[in-house]
């Protein structure tokens, strides 16, 4: 393995994906390296299988060579870092990587390591596809190359090796350092969504072997893993609405448990939009498993539309999803602070040992009547945030949208009488409010600075 870099130059002049939020004014700085070498695929050992419980053997096979990016994103002072990096797996659903996490609190000492760890990250859908790195800008990219994703699970171990605690500095043999020196105690593997599934995968079959990671946060996973194998199903031109189908009927039920006897803390955070698919093989918590199901939340909301938009606006020059009207009936419920708090209370888990609270699970009918909700239509039990607690609107995790807007939720505003005999007055609503982030800050589903933001937005909020 060598990691060359930080690269820069190509047609576009910045690296794809990057951060489009002022990083720098937060202390930041995002740098692009070159990882190649020869990556181990895996497979299951003679006579065993996917068992439901998650504990998988496997074995290495023929290595094949590779050469991929990772975007690291660090604080340019060391005493600005907290000693945690975040390893994260670019998701690619959308034909392209979709990196994300610019909050606040993502900001605020990690530093982070985005993985392309897979083809169609680098090539597309197939080899003439715009919109994977190699074509977006073959003078950046041209020598990038992963012949298939049976190698991702050791490029991703390579990368975590790269930015982890043993890495080489630039001290040993003149050798790249792509923390600048950092002090690095913890190293976390993040995934959200199908990246999520690969993580499973990970945590499952390949942890046991490498011990590379402290922690996992599975985002927003629907609870089916992804296969050892290559995945040719992650390669659908954008029109095979069919393939995409039948993609979502094997990966939108849960079948795979996380292996109970890992060495890593992994908390699994979702919305009620996973909820009934994770529903056959959640897992109750223990020493080492976390789960929250936050009521309300979609897979993606306006905000993660609008964010996206604006990296695809600037890469490619058009909107990704081209419009979030009010009409959709997209939610605007935002759930990134409760997000925000469970990478916070993961990498404290890591960092102490000593697990964070259990938090409620949403009420799931498991006799096929779905998930129990309110007169409103709003789900019962899990996290609930201000806006599900102290309610102006009917939340829910999924919507009737096609392709993959039906990730995006759905909201109802209440109508004005219901306001008002919910709330007789502002006052009212804006104090009910106020307990109920109060309450979920001291519970650790909301951090302080979040928790400020939200009232203040209450506050500020024209209900009639």
């Amino acid at each position: 393995m060598t990691l060359t870099g930080p690269i820069s130059g190509g047609s576009h002049g910045w690296p794809f994906a990057m951060a489009v939020r002022d990083i720098g004014a937060l202390g930041y700085i995002e740098e692009e390296y070159i990882l190649e070498g020869e990556a181990t695929p895996y497979e299951l050992t003679s006579g065993t299988s996917y068992g439901a419980d998650g504990r998988w053997h496997v074995r290495a096979v023929e290595g094949r060579p590779f050469c991929t990016r990772v975007l690291v994103r660090r604080p340019v002072d060391p005493a600005q870092f907290n000693g945690c990096v975040l390893v994260v797996w670019a998701n690619v659903t959308a034909g392209f990587e979709v990196i994300e996490w610019e909050s606040t609190e993502a900001l605020n000492g990690y530093a982070w390591a985005f993985v392309s760890a897979q083809y169609v990250g680098l090539h597309g859908a197939d080899d003439a596809s715009p919109s994977g790195l190699v074509n977006w800008d073959p003078d950046r990219y041209g020598s990038l190359h992963i012949s298939s994703d049976d190698l991702s699970y050791d490029i991703f171990t390579q990368a975590a090796e790269a930015v982890g605690p043993l890495r080489p500095t630039a001290d040993d043999l003149h050798l790249t350092d792509p923390l600048g020196g950092l002090d690095v105690q913890h190293i976390v593997a993040v995934g959200s969504s199908q990246s999520a599934a690969r993580l499973a995968t990970y945590h499952n079959a390949i942890q046991p072997i490498t011990e590379a990671f402290d922690g996992f946060l599975l985002d927003v996973y629907f609870g089916t893993a992804a296969p050892l194998g290559d995945d040719p199903t992650m390669r659908l031109a954008p029109d095979d609405h069919d393939g995409a189908a039948a993609r979502n009927a094997r990966v939108l039920t849960g079948i795979h448990h996380l292996r109970t006897d890992s060495s890593a803390a992994t908390l699994v955070f979702n919305t009620e939009c996973e909820a009934l698919a994770l529903a056959p093989v959640r897992q109750p918590d223990d020493d080492q498993l976390r789960l929250w199901e936050v009521a309300g939340g979609s897979h993606y909301s306006t905000h993660t539309w609008i964010d996206m938009n604006a990296k695809a606006t600037r890469d490619f020059g058009a909107p990704f999803i081209a419009d979030v009207r009010p009409g959709l009936h997209v939610s605007d419920l935002a759930v990134q602070p409760a997000r925000d708090a469970a990478l916070h209370a993961l990498v404290e888990w890591v960092r102490t040992g000593g697990p964070p609270p259990e938090q409620p699970r949403l009420d799931v009918d498991l006799n096929g009547g779905g998930l129990v909700r309110d007169a409103h239509g709003i789900a019962l039990g899990g996290i609930r945030l201000p806006e599900v607690d102290v309610p102006i609107a009917t939340y829910q995790g999924t919507n009737d949208q096609p392709g993959l807007g039906w990730l995006g939720g759905s909201m109802s505003p209440f109508e004005p009488a219901t306001l008002h005999a919910a709330y007789p007055t502002r006052q009212d609503y804006i104090d009910r409010y106020e307990r109920s982030a109060r309450a979920a800050s001291r519970t650790g589903v909301l951090l302080p600075r979040d928790r400020d933001t939200m009232v203040e937005r209450a506050r500020a909020r024209d209900l009639w």
